[in-house]
């Protein structure tokens, strides 16, 4: 009778420090897991809407590079948010059975169409989007696409020249460079609807508008806000791409 009753306080015994460790990493895993997947969700709503708005800054980038590079003259408006190329007139060669460039009497390449590039502030927005129109040599207006859009010129990096963000077009007659300067903002997508929400890029504190400011480690500015003066991070990812696009015919 003895053992068998040692046996089963035994097995009681057993039982309890299972029940009790159990609980513990029960406990541990619901500490735990809530701060991962926290994490997770963080960083998974930073790096899609940067990647939304890298993609949307270098779209316009490869929509104009080859109406840059065929172009043979180009034009930038006072406010660097329009640019205006000159595009050689086609005509079908028949011995290469291409199409090239038409060549005048004179030898040089004869002006076909127009295709600008410019940006329009939207309504109640900050920024505004990037549209390409095409006008014929007579003057008609043939097309009119939007690029991209949620495009805001005011927080380009600060120019090393003016103090003032850098323009979006800026055209460089001696080395017949077109400079591109574009920053896009994508929204965060919500952790729990999966989709984009339609939130400008603004103090997430105070909800006021973002500025550019220089600063002693960044002379090209930092992204603060307009009221409180701090760094913020934004409700939107803000991406800025650059790039230098040379002009080949003319």
């Amino acid at each position: 009778m003895r053992p068998a009753l040692l046996r089963r306080r035994g097995c009681r015994g057993a039982v309890l420090m299972e029940l009790i460790m159990t609980t513990l990493v029960g406990a541990l895993l619901l500490a735990v897991l809530p701060g991962f997947y926290l994490g997770y969700v963080k960083l998974w709503r930073q790096e899609t809407g940067r990647l939304g708005a890298g993609d949307k800054a270098t779209l316009v980038v490869r929509r104009m590079k080859t109406d840059i590079r065929n172009a043979l003259s180009a034009t930038v408006s006072s406010d660097g948010n329009s640019l205006s190329l000159v595009q050689p007139a086609l005509s079908y060669d028949s011995a290469y059975h291409v199409m090239g460039g038409a060549v005048g009497a004179d030898g040089s390449l004869v002006h076909g169409q127009t295709v600008e590039y410019y940006f329009a502030a939207a309504a109640g927005s900050a920024g505004g989007s990037i549209y390409r129109r095409v006008t014929g040599a007579d003057g008609a207006q043939l097309t009119q696409r939007v690029v991209t859009d949620s495009v805001y010129p005011q927080l380009n990096p600060l120019s090393s020249e003016t103090g003032n963000p850098a323009p979006l077009f800026y055209w460089n007659m001696e080395r017949r460079i077109v400079v591109i300067t574009v920053t896009a903002s994508e929204p965060r997508p919500s952790s729990s609807t999966f989709c984009s929400g339609g939130m400008e890029p603004i103090c997430a504190r105070d909800g006021a508008p973002l500025v550019r400011v220089a600063t002693q480690d960044h002379p090209e500015g930092e992204v603060q806000c307009s009221e409180c003066g701090r760094q913020v991070k934004p409700a939107s990812e803000l991406v800025t791409y650059r790039t230098e696009l040379m002009l080949r015919n003319g």
